[in-house]
């Protein structure tokens, strides 16, 4: 499967979708333009360095999602186990 990145085309196994291959080609495409204009250059430029800041913006991104997935469950479990206490005070 080949996925295009900042024009670059990149040769990879994987059992993901080619739908999905394309929302994250234009999800990073997206990033790392932001990241060029962030930083008033030119995309292609400086590469490697430019990729591991893309890397850790993508990263930072997951992180807080996960974060707040977590507080999500950890808030429900609470309200589910209210709920079970005061069924538990009817019966």
């Amino acid at each position: 499967m080949k996925i295009q990145i900042t024009g670059r085309t990149f040769t990879m196994k994987s059992s993901i979708s080619e739908e999905q291959v394309r929302r994250l080609e234009e999800h990073i495409e997206a990033k790392y333009q932001k990241l060029c204009e962030n930083k008033n250059t030119k995309a292609g430029s400086s590469f490697d360095r430019d990729l591991v800041l893309l890397l850790i913006n993508i990263a930072n991104d997951f992180l807080e999602e996960k974060d707040k997935i977590d507080y999500l469950k950890k808030e429900m479990l609470l309200k589910i186990d209210s709920l079970i206490n005061k069924i538990d005070g009817i019966l």
